[in-house]
């Protein structure tokens, strides 16, 4: 077999993907941002969820949050009772288009997709020393993961999207 196409896809440098697509080196489509396109579209929505459901749909539940700064979010009249979402700022720039802080970047066979939030990353990994426990807002199943491997596969192969990964 012949090398095939990478794909590569981190997290504030955790590895969540690293595949190789074997035999479509020569199908590879030029212009790869119709199907990055679409799976960002489908990270949104994953994403949202993942908030939606304070962790549970990706990573078995994000920890409460402790007494002192749930009565500290309630003194800012933020909700004491919601997890990561004292202003929505983080979500918003996972989840809406064009959001506050979005970075989305396609340039030839890379995307890029992200925030440029200076505390997501805090949260992504967790900061034993300061008590701030890991809660990953981007977090994903492997339903997820091959769902996207096979939205690629199907675009390199036939140059057309095909049905949206799952959810």
């Amino acid at each position: 077999m012949g090398p095939g196409v990478h794909l590569e896809w981190s997290i504030w440098g955790d590895e969540i993907i690293s595949r190789e697509l074997l035999r479509f080196e020569q199908r590879a489509v030029s212009d790869m941002r119709p199907a990055y396109l679409a799976i960002v579209a489908d990270i949104m929505e994953a994403t949202e969820e993942q908030f939606e459901s304070e962790g549970k749909r990706a990573s078995g539940g994000w920890d409460p949050l402790s007494e002192p700064y749930a009565a500290w979010k309630g003194a800012q009249d933020y909700d004491p009772g919601t997890i990561l979402r004292a202003t929505n700022a983080l979500l918003d720039s996972f989840t809406q288009d064009g959001g506050d802080g979005q970075i989305l970047v396609t340039q030839g066979g890379n995307l890029e997709f992200g925030s440029a939030s200076d505390y997501g990353e805090f949260h992504q990994r967790g900061v034993p020393d300061n008590n701030l426990p890991q809660r990953r807002p981007l977090d994903f199943t492997e339903l997820d993961k091959r769902g996207w491997m096979k939205q690629l596969q199907t675009y390199i192969m036939t140059g057309e999207l095909g049905v949206q990964a799952a959810v």
